[in-house]
């Protein structure tokens, strides 16, 4: 997943009627591929997006900023025992093959964690933003 490379986000002046989009500072409007999920940058570029201009209309909170920051932070110790363990296995390794292998092993699952991680973190604020409009509307 982490190696893919998807279709491009497309720019438009008109509010979309449908897909994952956001409206920038500047009034424009971003839609996401159908294939955004399919890779990191596409999941990356969506929460980042998501929690500076919210999605389909619908805003973050300073408390939902907050909570993707301190899981990031988490998620950053996690790599970085990660790391220390893969160092440790490419310095016992007897081969340069089995330190390739080592190095490359643990780079790709800590790749895919990042990866999982982004993107369960998306997708719980997305549900989240979609819960608070829809609450809204009923109020309203």
């Amino acid at each position: 997943m982490f190696k893919v490379s998807v279709h491009k986000v497309t720019r438009s002046d008109e509010q979309p009627t449908e897909g994952v989009w956001y409206q920038d500072a500047k009034g424009r409007y971003y839609t996401y591929p159908d294939d955004w999920t399919d890779s990191f940058y596409g999941v990356r570029d969506a929460l980042s997006n998501l929690l500076t201009y919210g999605s389909n209309g619908n805003q973050v909170t300073a408390k939902d900023r907050a909570a993707a920051k301190a899981s990031y932070a988490a998620l950053q110790q996690e790599i970085m025992t990660d790391y220390a363990d893969m160092k440790a296995a490419v310095a016992a390794a007897d081969t340069l093959e089995a330190k390739q292998a080592a190095a490359t092993n643990a780079s790709n699952a800590m790749s895919q964690k990042v990866y999982n991680t982004t993107l369960k973190m998306y997708n719980k604020l997305q549900a989240k933003t979609a819960a608070r409009a829809w609450v809204s509307s009923l109020l309203h």
